[in-house]
């Protein structure tokens, strides 16, 4: 998921950006489970979600 996240910042995929900031970007799921889906993801890799430092997650 990683490579589908950076390219979507990169601009290199399209997609619908809700909200952009230095450490995450918020964007409509390609495949939603219902409309308004959204995918809000670190912009930064990480393995695990428990690897994510706390500034991000709060």
């Amino acid at each position: 998921m990683s490579y589908i996240v950076y390219s979507i910042s990169s601009r290199i995929l399209d997609s619908y950006i809700i909200y952009e900031s230095e450490v995450v970007i918020c964007f409509f799921d390609h495949m939603p489970i219902n409309d308004g889906h959204i995918l809000i993801c670190p912009k930064e890799h990480y393995d695990n979600i428990m690897d994510l430092p706390e500034d991000i997650i709060f």
